[in-house]
């Protein structure tokens, strides 16, 4: 008779053998890639980097990466938010750094309420992302402001 333990033992030693088959896979992919010439830029710039072994290299690339990875769910997850709080915006821009996303917003004269619920889209996203070294700041100005989109901004509307 097996036991939850031998079962659960079992169940660990599979996921752990899927993971490295994965992982495998994943690298006979990409070398299959390179050597036929057809891997991207990136691919070809992350494995240069591995085979030197450069250690700070290898942590550059992976901040790097990381930076890339939690900024665009940050952007998706503040755009989601704004949205389902129903803020009305006439502009929205953004300027992303390693560490913390930049956002601009314009919105109309006098609106407490789109004011307010980007505040707290602001919060929700900093709430989750803090932690991991990453943040969102928002400038907040209204349309009577006439105060133009900086120019090192990636204006979204």
């Amino acid at each position: 008779m097996t036991s939850n333990k031998q079962i659960e033992v079992i169940s660990i030693n599979q996921k752990n053998n899927d993971w490295f088959e994965n992982l495998i896979n994943d690298l006979k992919t990409d070398n299959f890639f390179l050597n036929e010439g057809l891997a991207s830029a990136e691919t070809i710039k992350k494995y240069e980097i591995l085979m030197r072994n450069d250690e700070d290299e290898i942590y550059g690339l992976s901040r790097q990466m990381s930076s890339n990875h939690f900024i665009k769910k940050m952007i998706f997850e503040y755009i989601s938010e704004i949205k389902s709080r129903k803020v009305n915006f006439n502009k929205l821009a953004f300027d992303l750094g390693n560490s913390k996303l930049l956002s601009w917003v314009e919105i109309d004269d006098n609106d407490e309420s789109s004011e307010d619920n980007l505040i707290l889209a602001e919060a929700k996203v900093n709430a989750k992302y803090i932690d991991l070294g990453f943040h969102v700041t928002s400038t907040i100005i209204e349309k009577g402001d006439e105060i133009p989109v900086p120019s090192h901004f990636n204006v979204i509307k």
